[in-house]
């Protein structure tokens, strides 16, 4: 059950109960067998200052507090996508 969680470190709760990891990359979340990628041969290096990267950055957060949530989803029966935002009133920005 989630309780007093964030959704997405409740899904990651989940995913590592189940022995799967879990990232965010290009707006999509994406689970996967962690094993798996670790045994596998890297596709590519890359040296900052010798490879073609100028700079680079990441960050992250513990907790997060969102002012809105956009579901979507498609009905396979009616061949159609459909979408739902909802927005929590008090919160400002987010």
């Amino acid at each position: 059950d989630q309780m007093e969680e964030s959704d997405l470190k409740f899904l990651h709760r989940l995913c590592q109960d189940e022995g799967v990891s879990l990232k965010v990359t290009d707006s999509q979340l994406v689970i996967f067998a962690q094993e798996m990628f670790e045994e596998k041969e890297p596709i590519a290096t890359l040296t900052l200052g010798v490879d073609e990267i100028i700079r680079y950055s990441f960050s992250a957060q513990s907790s997060d507090l969102y002012k809105s949530c956009t579901c979507k989803y498609r009905v396979p029966k009616k061949r159609k996508s459909l979408a739902y935002t909802w927005e929590d009133p008090s919160v400002e920005d987010g």
